[in-house]
């Protein structure tokens, strides 16, 4: 890590003319093979507030960031008679500007067990309302020389704080020393190399005084409705699908993130439909859309959606149950500003059993082939596997679905879509079934295989057991289930 630090550059692009507007700089690395756009998370600490701040990088453009939370810490507190600080001071002789708040430094360091010069105030808070003859001090510290210093400001609290010790109506001094406060940042980390490292800095104050303008962001946002540079995404009223536009081909791919679920008599080895399955693709009312989050950094769509499911399969394994649950299914899309990427969190309250639950994306093509990453490479596997005329004698029937570590991609040469997952290892290509009308194909990612015994001997895909049968019933995932996938339109 001292080697790296040593190669890393976090001289400021641009100067400020004020000593007080000194810039903070963040490194961001990025572990992938190629260069990466995306949002990076950072803690920083500055005396005041970041409302006036700008992010840019090497280049001096301006990175949109936007603040997710501030928090701080209480490091201590002490409860003083006034007149016992009053005579401290005078005896201490603290006349000059500037020894009383060194003297309250010392003392805020002594009070927290630390050394003499550990501290810097950086801002003084005094209520004389909360309580009768009692006044609160409240001391924001923070490491010595981590901030730029704000004399006339602290010079003022101090006199505010002399003033205090005369008034013969205060008695009692409630004094906390508070951390300095922190705010987490979300900002847009733009071109950053591959396995390599980049600096943006912080401007507290922002760049105003050397002429510069923020522009305006990429992202906009409506009830129904996000876009950035690249894509435009639009919720279905009715249920929820997506419509997606590739601004750079024109390509409009519609349906998108349809969840259909289907009864599983399987185990854990292997998926087996029941001989009557019912398939359940529409929610059971037009689902909630919501514009959660509107720029600088993201724009967000949330669709909340109640779905009617089958309780579980018939205790014969042969159907579904005629009695439903409701569970909630709720997918976040989001844009991120100048991100070639459709995120989407999805979340479900699992209440039912013996069901696999997939969601779709359909393409306005069909294809012969598609690829799909593998360990150390990209396989291209047929869209259908061609099946043995007999295959009487195979331990499981030939499937169509596939594994796959990162992403599959169905493009016909001219456009494509790419789809990306977080830890969701099981695809296949539809031709037909729910949200699939002719001519088109689709990508089903699988998200909940719901069963319950490691192993059975009964399943209408595999011939005899493939491990010993031992009941799991937490392989029925009920509770809370979530999933993040991405999309990527995209030419070729």
């Amino acid at each position: 890590m001292h080697t790296i630090a040593q190669n890393v550059d976090t001289h400021a692009p641009i100067e400020t003319t004020h000593t007080h507007h000194k810039p903070m700089p963040i490194v961001v690395f990025n572990p992938a093979p190629g260069p990466r756009t995306g949002v990076a998370q950072a803690v920083i600490s500055f005396a005041g507030s970041l409302r006036n701040a700008v992010i840019i990088d090497e280049q001096g453009q301006y990175m949109p960031f936007t603040i997710v939370n501030r928090w701080r810490q209480e490091l201590g507190s002490a409860q003083l008679p006034r007149e016992t600080l009053a005579a401290a001071v005078v005896l201490m002789g603290t006349d000059a500007p500037g020894e009383f708040l060194r003297l309250a430094e010392n003392t805020a360091a002594t009070m927290l067990g630390k050394p003499e010069g550990t501290y810097d105030i950086v801002r003084v808070h005094i209520d004389t309302n909360q309580l009768p003859n009692v006044a609160h001090i409240e001391v924001m510290v923070a490491p010595h020389g981590s901030t730029t210093s704000r004399d006339h400001e602290l010079l003022t609290a101090e006199q505010q704080m002399l003033a205090l010790l005369q008034r013969d109506d205060i008695h009692l001094l409630n004094i906390s020393a508070i951390d300095q406060a922190r705010e987490t940042i979300d900002f847009v980390a733009s071109d950053v190399p591959a396995y390599g490292l980049k600096t943006f800095w912080v401007y507290p104050r922002g760049l105003k005084e050397e002429g510069s303008t923020i522009p305006s962001s990429a992202l906009s946002g409506q009830q129904q409705r996000i876009e950035n540079e690249w894509y435009r995404v639009e919720a279905n009223e009715e249920d929820g699908t997506l419509t997606t536009t590739d601004k750079q081909t024109g390509a409009i791919f519609s349906g998108l993130n349809r969840f259909v679920d289907g009864g599983d008599v399987g185990d854990l080895y292997n998926y087996a439909p029941p001989a009557q399955d019912v398939l359940v693709s529409q929610p059971l009312e037009p689902p909630k859309i919501e514009l959660v989050s509107m720029g600088p950094v993201r724009a967000v769509l949330r669709i909340t959606g109640r779905w009617s499911l089958p309780s579980a399969c018939s205790a014969d394994r042969a159907e579904r149950s005629s009695r439903a649950t409701v569970c909630q299914i709720t997918s976040e899309i989001s844009l991120t500003a100048g991100v070639r990427r459709i995120d989407i969190h999805t979340s479900m309250d699992n209440k039912v059993k013996d069901h696999r639950l997939r969601v779709i994306f359909p393409v306005p093509y069909r294809v012969e082939q598609v690829a799909a990453e593998g360990t150390f490479e990209v396989r291209t596997r047929p869209v259908a596997a061609l099946r043995p005329k007999d295959v009487s004698d195979w331990a499981e029937e030939p499937v169509n679905a596939f594994p796959q570590k990162r992403f599959v991609d169905i493009s016909n040469g001219t456009i494509g879509l790419g789809v990306l997952n977080r830890g969701l290892p099981e695809y296949e290509i539809l031709q037909d079934g729910p949200g699939i009308e002719s001519g088109q194909a689709a990508v089903a990612l699988t998200l909940l295989r719901c069963v319950e015994w490691l192993s059975r001997g009964d399943l209408s895909t595999r011939r005899g057991h493939a491990g010993p049968m031992e009941y799991t019933p937490e392989g029925q995932c009920l509770g809370h289930q979530e999933f993040d996938y991405a999309l990527v339109p995209h030419r070729g």
